[in-house]
């Protein structure tokens, strides 16, 4: 039995489903456009908050930390999660409630700060890119002679001997594509 297994379409993933695993109880999947809207209402706009938050905060560069720091917000964050709070109590630790008044998100605001984090992630690769390169480039050191008469002579020898054996003995497969060439040319012309 294989260790894992590929499905062509949705369709023939949900059949093989039910004949691996039988007592599996499969919802039925979304719809691209209802995956879309869903996306677009409940994921975007607390994937925008978290990427903002996490561009003001500036952790270090680990991958890991970055990634979980996010998972973290987004724990912290999450707009599904009941809060409890006595009246009067003030949440804990740093707000990072970044929409303004009424219900509606401002989305120009939103787009300009991905527009700007999109330019800080290009430019902080440009700089480390640029600095790698600095680094690594590999020095090389061409020691360049001139050749002798002699030296010369040899080269073009070698190179006229190359041609002439070529031409002899082509390689495999050379003679028969050159024969199909021109077995189409004369069919052109006829």
């Amino acid at each position: 039995m294989n260790a894992t297994h590929g499905s062509d379409s949705p369709a023939s993933a949900s059949r093989e489903m039910r004949f691996y695993f039988p007592k599996l109880v499969q919802d039925p999947l979304p719809d691209t456009a209802t995956a879309q809207a869903f996306i677009a209402a409940q994921l975007q706009p607390t994937l925008v908050k978290a990427l903002t938050a996490f561009c003001k905060a500036k952790p270090t560069a680990d991958k890991l930390e970055a990634i979980t720091w996010v998972a973290t917000w987004l724990l912290d964050n999450n707009p599904n999660k009941a809060r409890s709070m006595e009246p009067g109590a003030e949440a804990e630790g740093p707000s990072y409630d970044f929409e303004l008044e009424g219900d509606e998100p401002d989305v120009e605001a939103m787009e300009e700060h991905l527009a700007a984090t999109q330019l800080q992630a290009h430019f902080r690769g440009y700089v480390t890119r640029k600095n790698s390169k600095a680094r690594l480039a590999p020095v090389v050191v061409v020691q360049s002679h001139e050749m002798s008469e002699e030296e010369k002579s040899a080269v073009k020898i070698q190179a006229i001997y190359r041609g002439h054996a070529t031409r002899k003995n082509p390689p495999k497969g050379y003679k028969a594509k050159a024969a199909e060439e021109a077995a189409a040319a004369v069919a052109a012309e006829a």
